[in-house]
C-alpha cells in the first residue's frame, strides 16, 4: 500500500514496488477552511487558495485484507471495504480543516474498529485528540480521559494480543489504557520529555520512536495485558512473557567508565511479576521442571548477598544491587536468570568483565534447557501457578541433539558438584561431633578425600596445606574441576567437544568412587 504525499490518491503494489496501480479517487478536501489561528494575517486570497492536502496516514485491517482506512492532514478519514474499489467518507463529525490525522491503527480483533490520532497544533489547539469507532465509522467517540490536557497526540496503537490495551504517544510522553481508551494512565517513566512520533509493539516489548531523543524500548509489557483481568483485592501472579536464553555479558575486558555513554541491555532472563494486595509474612517463587523438580527457589526470607569489597577487582558501584523478594503490598518484579540455583557452598566472586551497576557474582548454575516450565507463587501458604516458555537464542544454529548433549553433560557436572558438597557438609558435622570417637576412622576419612601419600594433617581435608592448594584428589580440587568444566560447557551454545565429554565421564567416575568410599567409612 502507498499513499501519495504530493498527490491525493492511494495506490497499491503486488510486485514489491516495481508496478503500482491507483485504488482511490481524490480523498482530500476540495477547499480548506482558514483556521482562526491565522489571526491578523488572514487575507481574501486564502479563501480560494489552492488546496495542498495530502493523505498522511493509512492503515489496513488485521482481520480483513480488503478493509483499508486513509486519513489526510486536513481532517478527513475514508474507508474502503472492498480493497479500494469504493471509498466512503467516515470522518468524525467534530473534525475540521487543519486537523491532521497523524496516525491510524486498524483494530486487531475487529475489522470495523479503527483508532485515530489527531494532531491539531496548527489550529493552536494543544489538547489531545483520539477517536475510536467499532462500527466502521458510522459512530465515533473521543477517548481522552486521563491524558495530559496540553499534550497533542501523534500516534495511537492497539496491542496485538490483548483487546482493549492501547498505547498513545504525545508531544510530551507515552500513555496506556487497559479499557479501550476509556481511561488513560501515563507510561513515561524514565523517558525524557520529548515528542513520541511512533509506537511499535514487537512481541512483548513496546518500542517508542521519539523526535530527537533516540529510540526507547519498554521491555516486557505482559503485565499490562493482565491488568484488566486481575482483582486488586487478591494477590496475583502475572502470566510471564516468553523468555530468551541470552548470556548477560560477553564483553571480557575491564568495564567501561561510568561517564561513558552506553545503552542498557534488557534483564538477563525472565521477568516474573506479582502483585500483593496486602503485606505478607512470606512470599516464595519456585521454578518447577516437567518432572516436578524445583529448579530454583526465591523467598522473601532470603538474606541478601554480601559484597566483600576487599577481594573485588573493581569498585563496588559496578555490582548489581542484591535484591530479595518483597512481601510488601503492591506490584513487584523478580528477574530469574534462566539458570539452576548457584552451586552450593561455592565462594562468590566477581569477574573483571563487569557492567556498571549490573555485575552479578559467580559461579552460576547451568542454563535450563529450552522448553516450558512452571512458575509457582506462594503467599503465606496460598499458591498460584503460570507457565513460562523458555526459548534458545534465535541467533544460534546448534542442533537439538547437540543442545541436549550440552545440557546433559552440564547437569552431570552440576549435580556431581552438589553431591560432593552435600557430603562435605555431612562430614563437617561428623568431624565436629565430639561424641564420635575417631581411633583410625578420622585419618582414613581424611585420606579418602586427600588421596594417598599426602599430609596426614586433618586440616588438609578441604584442599590446602600450609597455604598451598593440593591438586590431587581432594574434595575441593574435584569440585573445582567440575565447576571449571561446567563453565567450559556453558560458555556458548556449541556442540561439546569429545575431550570435554571424556573429562565429564572421568570426573563422574571419580565422584562416584569418592562418595562410595566415604560412605563406607562414615558407617
Amino acid at each position: 500500500m502507498h499513499c501519495s504525499w504530493e498527490l491525493t490518491f492511494c495506490g497499491k503494489t503486488t510486485t514489491g514496488g516495481k508496478q503500482w496501480e491507483i485504488i482511490s479517487p481524490d480523498l482530500t478536501r476540495k477547499q480548506n477552511e482558514i483556521p482562526a489561528s491565522v489571526g491578523d494575517f488572514k487575507t481574501e486570497e486564502m479563501k480560494t487558495m489552492r488546496p495542498r492536502a495530502v493523505i498522511y496516514a493509512v492503515a489496513g485491517s488485521a482481520k480483513d485484507k480488503n478493509v483499508i482506512w486513509a486519513g489526510t492532514d486536513y481532517g478527513l478519514v475514508h474507508r474502503t471495504a472492498d480493497g479500494g474499489k469504493t471509498w466512503k467518507d467516515v470522518t468524525p463529525p467534530t473534525l475540521s480543516s487543519w486537523d491532521k490525522i497523524s496516525q491510524l491503527d486498524g483494530g486487531h480483533f475487529d475489522a470495523n474498529t479503527i483508532y485515530v490520532a489527531v494532531n491539531a497544533i496548527r489550529k493552536n489547539d494543544m489538547k489531545p485528540h483520539i477517536f475510536r469507532t467499532h462500527d466502521g465509522g458510522a459512530t465515533w467517540k473521543e477517548i481522552v480521559k486521563g491524558l495530559n490536557p496540553i499534550s497533542p497526540i501523534n500516534v495511537v496503537r492497539e496491542d496485538s494480543k490483548q483487546p482493549g490495551l492501547l498505547f498513545a504517544g504525545s508531544e510530551r510522553e507515552v500513555f496506556f489504557s487497559v479499557d479501550d481508551g476509556e481511561n488513560w494512565q501515563i507510561l513515561r517513566m524514565n523517558m525524557p520529555g520529548s515528542s513520541a512520533r511512533d509506537l511499535v509493539i514487537h512481541e512483548d516489548d513496546l518500542v517508542v520512536g521519539t523526535h530527537g531523543r533516540s529510540i526507547w524500548i519498554l521491555d516486557n509489557i505482559s503485565p499490562l495485558r493482565s491488568l484488566a483481568k486481575m482483582d486488586p483485592k487478591k494477590s496475583f501472579l502475572f502470566p510471564p512473557a516468553q523468555a530468551t536464553r541470552v548470556r548477560h555479558d560477553m564483553f571480557s575486558d575491564t568495564p567501561l567508565p561510568p561517564e561513558e555513554p552506553a545503552g542498557k541491555n534488557p534483564p538477563d532472563g525472565a521477568t516474573l511479576d506479582y502483585y500483593l494486595s496486602q503485606q505478607a509474612k512470606e512470599v516464595r517463587i519456585e521454578i518447577v521442571g516437567n518432572q516436578g523438580e524445583i529448579i530454583k527457589s526465591f523467598s522473601s526470607l532470603d538474606k541478601p548477598e554480601v559484597v566483600d569489597s576487599l577481594t573485588m577487582a573493581y569498585p563496588t558501584y559496578w555490582v548489581r544491587p542484591s535484591k530479595t523478594l518483597s512481601s510488601n503490598a503492591g506490584h513487584h518484579r523478580l528477574v530469574w536468570d534462566l539458570r539452576y540455583a548457584a552451586p552450593k557452598g561455592a565462594q562468590r566472586q566477581y569477574s573483571i568483565a563487569a557492567v556498571y551497576m549490573n555485575s552479578a557474582s559467580g559461579p552460576v548454575g547451568p542454563f535450563v534447557h529450552p522448553g516450558t516450565y512452571t512458575v509457582r507463587l506462594w503467599v503465606d501458604g496460598a499458591v498460584q501457578e503460570n507457565k513460562i516458555d523458555v526459548r534458545l537464542d534465535p541467533r544460534t544454529t546448534i542442533s537439538a541433539s547437540d543442545l541436549q548433549l550440552q545440557t546433559d553433560n552440564s547437569l552431570i557436572c552440576y549435580k556431581a558438584y552438589n553431591q560432593i558438597q552435600d557430603l562435605r557438609d555431612l562430614i563437617d558435622v561428623k568431624l565436629a561431633d565430639t561424641k564420635i570417637k575417631w581411633p583410625k576412622g578420622k585419618k582414613e576419612l581424611v585420606q579418602a578425600f586427600r588421596g594417598n601419600g599426602l599430609s596426614d594433617n586433618p586440616d588438609a581435608l578441604y584442599g590446602s596445606v600450609n597455604g598451598s592448594t593440593l591438586e590431587n584428589e581432594t574434595v575441593v580440587s574435584l569440585q573445582d574441576k567440575l565447576l571449571y568444566l561446567l563453565v567450559v560447557l556453558q560458555g556458548a551454545d556449541e556442540t561439546p567437544t569429545s575431550q570435554a565429554i571424556e573429562a565429564v565421564n572421568k570426573l563422574k567416575i571419580r565422584k562416584d568412587e569418592l562418595i562410595t568410599k566415604s560412605k563406607s567409612i562414615l558407617k
